[in-house]
């Protein structure tokens, strides 16, 4: 935020602070995940996923960032893609319906992505670009009845495949957001108010095993193994991660408020 104080007659200081968010959850890719199993049993036909992730490199498994009934969002193994997949329905029989990226998942490095459903549309947008919408249908034959963030949480067999990285400002919509919209949210810090946002994460509890949920509609969840880390996304227009300046000007006034011409600078630190 941005706050003024008129520290002594001729002199105003500007403090541009640094952004709120604070936090974000490290995944050891071995056994850590949230369990968001209280979002097990919403059907969206409808729906975004979007958040940030800073995968730390393969660990011999996909990579799950977020796996509910509804659909998943997964790196793969040797982190050639980032696929997004979403179902009519988890039950063994239903197909699913896959859109990847053309290109490898960079290491160390934090990425938005955002994959949307909606009338028969699938689209998946990295960094607030669209990477693909030509979805692939295919025969899943799984059944799944879980919802986790940074595991695949297989409720019919064993759980497999984990996150090796960071994630942050998890959401989830109950439509699918346009273009201008996935841009909208890479840029901002989501207030939990918004229309349409079902759940949203920001990880910037610090410390404890419960993440809260900030929309109002319940859906807290607790931590297995993942803890919190302050390597953050930058969240905001520009590329500048770690923002934080200081402004004065320095000038003599008369009673108007207004500067004179005389003994004025302008300072920034």
């Amino acid at each position: 935020g941005t706050s003024f104080s008129e520290n002594s007659p001729g002199l105003l200081s500007i403090e541009v602070q640094e952004p709120s968010n604070t936090h974000s959850l490290s995944f050891d890719g071995v056994d850590d995940y949230v369990d968001i199993s209280s979002l097990v049993g919403i059907s969206l036909t409808e729906f975004t996923y979007s958040g940030w992730f800073k995968t730390s490199g393969p660990n011999g498994m996909e990579q799950p960032l977020i796996n509910t009934q509804n659909g998943t969002l997964v790196i793969s193994p040797d982190q050639a893609t980032l696929y997004a997949a979403a179902y009519s329905q988890r039950n063994g029989v239903s197909p699913r319906y896959r859109v990847d990226t053309d290109s490898s998942v960079p290491v160390n490095e934090w990425h938005h992505f955002a994959f949307t459903v909606g009338s028969g549309t699938y689209k998946l947008y990295v960094d607030g670009q669209l990477a693909d919408d030509s979805e692939i249908e295919e025969p899943h034959n799984s059944i799944y009845a879980d919802a986790e963030i940074g595991s695949h949480g297989r409720s019919n067999g064993a759980n497999s495949a984990f996150f090796n990285g960071l994630l942050d400002n998890i959401s989830i919509w109950n439509f699918q957001l346009d273009a201008n919209q996935i841009l909208d949210i890479k840029d901002i810090e989501l207030l939990g108010t918004e229309n349409g946002l079902i759940a949203f994460w920001d990880f910037d509890e610090g410390s404890g095993a419960t993440v809260n949920e900030f929309t109002g509609n319940g859906y807290n969840s607790s931590i297995v193994g993942a803890v919190y880390n302050s390597d953050v996304p930058f969240i905001g227009s520009t590329t500048t991660s770690d923002l934080s300046w200081s402004l004065q000007i320095q000038g003599s006034h008369s009673a108007s408020r207004e500067l004179n011409e005389r003994d004025n600078y302008l300072g920034v630190a």
